[in-house]
């Protein structure tokens, strides 16, 4: 997913305010630690 996100990239949500290359990390992080994903 990750791979995905261009480096201009910018996400916005109640729990989330990113840029970039930490948009990316989000999801891994979401990923790594979900476990009814």
């Amino acid at each position: 997913m990750a791979k995905y996100y261009h480096s201009d990239a910018y996400f916005r949500d109640e729990a989330f305010e990113l840029s970039g290359k930490e948009i990316g990390a989000m999801w891994h992080m979401l990923c790594q630690r979900g476990k009814d994903m």
